[in-house]
Formats: C-alpha cells, structure tokens, sequence
C-alpha cells in the first residue's frame, strides 16, 4: 500500500482508510503513483517541537512535509519516499475559522503536503506561490471527482463515511486571491 496512516494522538478520530484512498488519489492526481508515503496525525506540543528542529520555528503549525525521494543513503531501508505530519488541533482550529469540516481541513493540508513533496514551494515567492495554487486546485478537482465517485460505488458503512457525513469541500490550503484564480 502506498499509503500508511500513522495516528499519534488521541483528542481527534480519524478514518485511516478513507484518507488512505484520498492520499492515494492526490498522488495520483500529481503523477506520483509509485510513491511511498506516511501521513502521520499529531498533535500540536510534538508538531511545534518537530517546526522548531526543522524549521527554527518555536510555534505549531498545521502541516510538514517531508521528502526523502532523492536521499540516496535510505535507499533500501524500507523507508517511505516521504513524510506530510499534520497536527489535527491545528487543523481543527483552521476549520472552524474557515466554516469547513475537519475532514474537509484534513484533505486541503494532506493536498497542500503532497504538493510540497512534488517539489512546489510557495514560500519561495509569488510566482511559485502561484504554481503551486494551481497544482493544489487541480489536485483538488480530481480528489474531489474521484472521491465522490469512490463514495458512490461503495457499500454504506461507517469506514467510508467522512466526519459527520458533510458535504467535503477540497481546495488545498493557499487561498485563492484575485491573482491565482
């Protein structure tokens, strides 16, 4: 399986299949298949420590991506082709402000996270900032596409239901302003 789910915390329930299979569709969606990746849920005390050791950050954050494609000493450990941790208190916060479910902020950063390990970095200034909105709408799109069609053809169980039974809305994490649309 391409994707493992890794829940270290305890204050948020997570449905491990139904985010494997979405991770599985936003590697799809970014041609990037074959990769091996951990999405990992934390809370916020470990995702501040793991900002200030990779980031000099003393602060929490929502997600980190981490890639380990190119390190050519992992190769043949067993190791995945990359890491996205994303601290479900954060991601909490975030959809309450934005008015989404939790599942909902949960696809935007693991889309957002899989972007990062693509090699997109919209920290690197607007026109990146730019390319990597694209990518995460496009992600997006088809996560969306693929998911509801996924839903639809299972059988009614509580493993395939998203949190709450919402309505998702995916769009990735940057916002979309007037110059990105």
């Amino acid at each position: 399986m391409p994707v493992e789910v890794i829940n270290l915390q305890r204050k948020f329930e997570i449905n491990p299949l139904l985010l494997a299979r979405i991770t599985e569709l936003g590697l799809q969606s970014l041609k990037r298949s074959q990769d091996v990746i951990a999405l990992i849920f934390i809370n916020d005390q470990r995702m501040r420590n793991l900002n200030r050791t990779f980031r000099g950050k003393a602060k929490t954050t929502d997600v980190l991506s981490f890639s380990y494609k190119n390190e050519k000493s992992l190769r043949g450990l067993g190791t995945p082709d990359g890491e996205i941790v994303i601290s479900l208190q954060q991601a909490h916060k975030q959809a309450l402000v934005a008015g989404i479910s939790l599942f909902s902020e949960i696809v935007n950063l693991v889309i957002h996270g899989l972007c990062h390990l693509k090699g997109y970095d919209h920290e690197l200034g607007d026109r990146e900032a730019l390319l990597m909105k694209k990518a995460e709408r496009k992600t997006a799109n088809f996560i969306q596409k693929s998911y509801t069609q996924w839903i639809d053809s299972q059988p009614e169980n509580h493993l395939n239901q998203p949190y709450g039974g919402d309505q998702p809305f995916f769009q990735g994490k940057i916002p979309d302003t007037p110059d990105n649309r």
